[in-house]
């Protein structure tokens, strides 16, 4: 077996194997923006943004190499795209689970509320 395979195997696998919960968040994406939009629960219940919010924009800004307006949008995105890119890189190219990805993604859950509470409470 070729490793491209491996690689899409590995991709095909972890699909099927989350299909379900793959469906509810599609459904439940677009329910939300669809009447709300939005797709931050905590927005949708109370009107206040969370510590999470712009990321999904930043992180493409990122990726497309606007850099100064994805940090605009939300500074954590210099944690989370890095960890993203590293999660997949060990679970799909490498093929094993990445070292510390409890401990990664705990602190960069950390420096996201941080880097929240710095821009608006300080």
């Amino acid at each position: 077996m070729t490793y491209m395979k491996k690689v899409c195997g590995r991709i095909l696998s972890d699909i099927r194997q989350n299909s379900v919960a793959l469906i509810i968040i599609l459904i439940y994406l677009a329910l939300t923006q669809y009447f709300f939009h939005t797709v931050c629960p905590l927005k949708i219940v109370t009107g206040l943004d969370c510590p999470a919010c712009g990321l999904t924009r930043a992180s493409l800004l990122l990726l497309t190499g606007h850099i100064t307006e994805a940090l605009e949008r939300n500074a954590s995105v210099v944690c989370w795209v890095p960890l993203i890119l590293y999660f997949c890189i060990f679970r799909y190219l490498v093929g094993k689970k990445p070292p510390f990805a409890l401990l990664l993604a705990t602190l960069s859950g950390i420096i996201t509320i941080v880097i929240f509470l710095v821009i608006h409470i300080f």
